[in-house]
């Protein structure tokens, strides 16, 4: 439906065209995902208190465990890597991590 959407031709009342309205739908649909995801997590956890489960494969569960903090040290050093080379592209000037982003996105996009 977004495709469809951004490939409307432009108009008075929109001269750019309608091009950026598949970024919305995306949003739309991504929030879909993930309340439908989270209503059946949160179903099946539900369900899982009022049912005594053995706990089976514990080597595995918290093996498991570990890959998830894992990637979650993984993901912030990338967060750390990300920050460190906005800062060394503010120039000397005092920006965050956002201000940078803004200020470049575009050129980013556009290439």
């Amino acid at each position: 439906m977004g495709i469809m959407q951004s490939r409307k031709d432009p108009t008075p009342e929109h001269p750019y065209g309608y091009a950026r309205d598949k970024f919305i739908w995306s949003l739309i649909s991504a929030v879909g995902i993930f309340c439908l995801g989270a209503g059946v997590t949160i179903a099946h956890g539900v369900s899982v208190l009022f049912v005594k489960h053995e706990i089976e494969q514990i080597g595995l569960t918290l093996g498991g465990t570990w890959v998830v903090k894992g990637v979650v040290v993984v993901w912030w050093c990338v967060c750390q890597v990300v920050r460190w080379e906005c800062m060394q592209g503010c120039e000397g000037v005092n920006c965050c991590v956002m201000g940078y982003a803004h200020k470049y996105m575009y050129v980013c996009i556009s290439t």
